[in-house]
């Protein structure tokens, strides 16, 4: 397509070019004609009158006008030979020049539109094969008081195409409800393996919270002004070698938190 659209703008600088070369049609014959009319035929006119008219004021007018008549209509044929039609006005006068140039506005917008069309399949394409990479809750595990909290995360692929290069990282912790606060940032594990994730394959990873909480913080979550939320983000490369990000907020308060149910929180949950 590309080698297609460089000769057409070699054609059509070649006709423009031909176009600024050519004269208007009728300069070279009014150029002969001057050369043989124009200039010779006056003054023999004008010699003979002379010789015939020496003594009569009325033919030496009459002498005296043709000479001006000659000499205007002389400077006219020059002016006409000089004057610059534009390249504009040649190029729609040349019936060839004309249809090439719609051949090559044709042919430029038939190269756009297939563009489009082939960046629209391919975004497709993409779009229906790519890996999508997300984090669920896993299945709910009943709260032990006396037992550090380990929250599961289900993290799946959903996609057609594998994950390549999935890392993540996760962050649990204790904040009011509703979040007044921007959660702190995961951490990543920097000796933390990088393994592919196939299509409908899931691996489960677990938020850990540090300490046990205490009688107080329970009863803060029991009654809904507090929660214990879970966050992270997950980075992988799809089939398309293109890097993908998937961020999640998960909380967990009220009676949900004593059944060890988590949802997903109203921010903080993003895709690519």
């Amino acid at each position: 397509m590309k080698e297609i659209f460089k000769i057409l703008i070699v054609i059509l600088m070649i006709y423009v070019t031909n176009g600024y070369s050519q004269e208007p049609p009728k300069s070279e014959c009014a150029l002969a004609e001057n050369k043989q009319v124009g200039h010779e035929a006056p003054k023999a006119k004008i010699n003979h009158v002379k010789d015939a008219s020496k003594n009569s004021p009325t033919i030496n007018k009459e002498l005296d006008a043709n000479i001006g008549n000659a000499i205007y209509k002389d400077n006219e044929n020059k002016q006409d030979e000089k004057k610059d039609y534009g390249w504009m006005h040649k190029l729609w006068h040349d019936p060839i020049a004309v249809f090439t140039l719609f051949l090559f506005l044709a042919t430029v917008a038939l190269w756009l539109a297939t563009r489009r069309l082939v960046r629209t399949s391919q975004n497709t394409a993409v779009q229906q094969l790519r890996a999508y990479v997300f984090a669920k809750p896993d299945d709910p595990i009943p709260f032990d008081p006396s037992k550090i909290l380990r929250v599961p995360v289900k993290v799946r692929n959903f996609g057609q195409t594998p994950a390549y290069g999935l890392t993540s990282a996760l962050y649990i912790g204790f904040y009011r409800f509703p979040l007044d606060s921007p959660l702190d940032m995961p951490i990543y594990d920097t000796m933390a393996s990088k393994s592919p994730l196939a299509p409908g394959e899931y691996v489960t990873q677990y938020a850990v919270l540090t300490d046990r909480l205490n009688q107080t913080e329970i009863n803060i979550i029991k009654s809904s002004k507090a929660a214990i939320f879970v966050s992270g983000e997950l980075v992988y490369h799809d089939a398309f070698k293109k890097r993908r990000r998937t961020t999640f907020c998960l909380y967990s308060t009220g009676i949900a938190f004593m059944h060890g149910e988590f949802a997903c929180y109203n921010e903080g949950n993003e895709a690519d």
